[in-house]
């Protein structure tokens, strides 16, 4: 059939598998039903049911209006999804096999203040899929996939209560110039997948990286993320002005993926309440919040940039092994802080400017470290 025009005729809420519920333009539809080849419009206002397995070429929501699930079936999208107005994509009752899938791309609009409740939603086109508006999730039930999201500088992104992290799946990565706000998410693909933006972001739980998948943090701002899971690696990338990685959970790190942090410019910063500093080499490394920060050496490890003890912290570095400072060494923020060695195998070198702010401490609690300064 070729293809028509379908726009919602009443408030409703009406059936999609009703020829009441749609004025057809364009090229008349035998059946006056949308289907897969057909353009579809909700208007201000109007609700319709996803009442049966059902198909568009596109789907566009307009003012308050919205689709509703009313039985466990697939919308299918074969183009583009578009979310105007205040519209909604929020199922009678929430269900994970009640499904959008989207073939193109899935866009936000400018202004727009739009909410996706406990439905499965897979957005399967390339992307990007520009947020210019604001985005919530209101329900943890059913997967929320997206391909190469990108929140721009109008846009706002709140999934905070996804709390699953296999329920936010993000392929391609997400860029954030805007406001971004989650709790977990899962990246999970083959592909380059990368932080990006310049605006901060915050994760409140577990990020997981997927087996196979090496996850970069090139954002220009602060990403700041409780733990991630390592079943793939995490890349502490370059950008300007200086990429920080703000890291909350007392045991920051988990999984056999490997971390790496030695890109110039970049910080990583362990800002959580007594924590475990991955054992690893580091660019910047800083520490904030309070409570001790731990580092046991396994091998010769070495900061390359700058070390920062922040006030109420203290950081401990612990282990038989060589350690480098290559850049300078601050202590303490002019009120507290304390940095401990604690092991007094292996020489520690510190290369630029150590410096020991008021109401801070440098303590060697072994006896004859090696330790080398300048």
């Amino acid at each position: 059939f070729a293809q028509a025009t379908f726009t919602s005729a009443a408030a409703g809420p009406n059936n999609w598998n009703t020829a009441a519920t749609w004025v057809e333009t364009g090229t008349n539809d035998v059946d006056n039903i949308p289907d897969a080849d057909d353009i579809v419009i909700i208007a201000n206002g109007h609700t319709v049911n996803i009442n049966v397995a059902a198909a568009a070429a596109s789907l566009t929501l307009n003012g308050t209006g919205g689709i509703r699930h009313t039985a466990n079936v697939t919308l299918a999208v074969g183009g583009n999804l578009t979310m105007n107005g205040t519209s909604q994509i929020v199922p009678s009752a929430a269900s994970a096999t009640r499904v959008v899938t989207v073939g193109g791309t899935f866009s936000v609009s400018i202004g727009a203040n739009v909410i996706i409740g406990g439905v499965r939603i897979d957005v399967n086109g390339v992307g990007p899929h520009t947020i210019d508006g604001t985005i919530q999730f209101n329900n943890n039930t059913g997967v929320k996939t997206f391909n190469a999201v990108s929140v721009s500088g109008t846009g706002s992104w709140t999934s905070t209560t996804i709390t699953t992290a296999a329920n936010l799946i993000f392929r391609n990565g997400v860029s954030n110039s805007g406001t971004f706000s989650a709790n977990t998410a899962t990246f999970n693909t083959t592909a380059a997948s990368t932080l990006g933006g310049a605006a901060a972001m915050s994760f409140t739980g577990d990020v997981t990286v997927a087996a196979g998948v090496t996850l970069t943090n090139n954002n220009s701002s602060t990403v700041t993320l409780a733990s991630i899971t390592l079943t793939g690696n995490f890349t502490q990338g370059i950008s300007t002005p200086n990429p920080t990685l703000s890291l909350t959970a007392a045991a920051p790190f988990s999984g056999a993926g490997t971390l790496n942090a030695n890109s110039n410019p970049n910080t990583v910063n362990y800002s959580g309440a007594g924590q475990t500093i991955r054992d690893v080499g580091y660019n910047n490394l800083s520490t904030s919040g309070s409570g001790t920060k731990a580092w046991t050496l396994a091998a010769i490890r070495t900061v390359g940039g700058n070390l920062t003890v922040g006030n109420g912290t203290t950081l401990t570095v612990g282990g038989g092994f060589a350690f480098t400072v290559s850049g300078t060494a601050t202590i303490g923020g002019g009120a507290s802080g304390v940095f401990n060695i604690t092991n007094g195998t292996g020489l520690k070198t510190f290369t630029g400017l150590v410096t020991v702010n008021a109401g801070a401490t440098w303590n060697h609690s072994t006896a004859n470290p090696a330790t080398s300064f300048g």
